[in-house]
């Protein structure tokens, strides 16, 4: 993401770069067909001027007897400076523009163009990258929620898991207490067992051997 907004930061920076560069060579083409423009007109206004004086000089009665040939001359140069008017209408004459500068305009403008058409595509790439970035955000999203419940479920086992070994270890630990204390208690009872059996083989005792003894 963050590449494609820095392309498309840097193209922009160009495109602008490029229209300043034209606007400032259309300005110094518009000040050069100015000063080439004035140049040619008083040059046009002095070869009228000499030539309606040669005519003038030549044959001073032609112009009066042929009106129309005064309303023709009077005619031409206002003719002869409508193309010069069409041109300073639009700005700059193609004419006293140099090939080179034409050149390098055209150029600039064919840079242009295809610095738009890849902003366009970079435009369209980063509108599929976001849409492909938010769905990738939601499946995330779906996953994780997925990965806390079956967490919980785990959890929940372990749980189980445990308070039932609990459970069945301190099964076993009752079972052996209550075995030890039976056969505790029936030990006792054979100790008690024998020793009668030895009290009805010996009555007197040890007490009643001494006495005997003595005797």
């Amino acid at each position: 993401m963050s590449s494609l907004d820095k392309d498309r930061h840097d193209l922009q920076s160009t495109i602008d770069a490029l229209q300043e560069e034209k606007k400032m060579l259309l300005s110094k083409l518009r000040k050069a067909s100015g000063t080439g423009k004035s140049i040619e007109s008083q040059t046009s206004k002095r070869d009228v001027s000499t030539s309606t004086g040669d005519l003038a000089s030549e044959d001073p009665t032609s112009t009066s007897s042929n009106p129309e040939i005064n309303d023709n001359d009077a005619e031409a140069p206002i003719s002869s400076f409508v193309p010069e008017i069409r041109h300073s209408s639009l700005g700059i004459s193609p004419v006293n523009i140099p090939h080179d500068q034409m050149r390098m305009i055209e150029n600039i403008n064919a840079l242009i163009s295809e610095l738009a058409l890849e902003k366009e595509e970079l435009i369209k790439a980063l509108t599929s990258e976001s849409s492909e970035c938010s769905r990738m955000k939601e499946i995330n999203k779906e996953l994780s929620r997925k990965l806390e419940i079956q967490t919980q479920r785990l959890e929940l086992l372990t749980a189980q898991s445990m308070v039932n070994e609990n459970i069945s270890t301190k099964q076993p630990d009752s079972r052996a207490m209550y075995e030890n204390t039976q056969y505790a208690d029936e030990g006792d009872e054979v100790v008690e067992r024998v020793l009668g059996w030895l009290m009805k083989l010996f009555p007197g005792g040890p007490s009643r051997r001494r006495t005997s003894k003595l005797l």
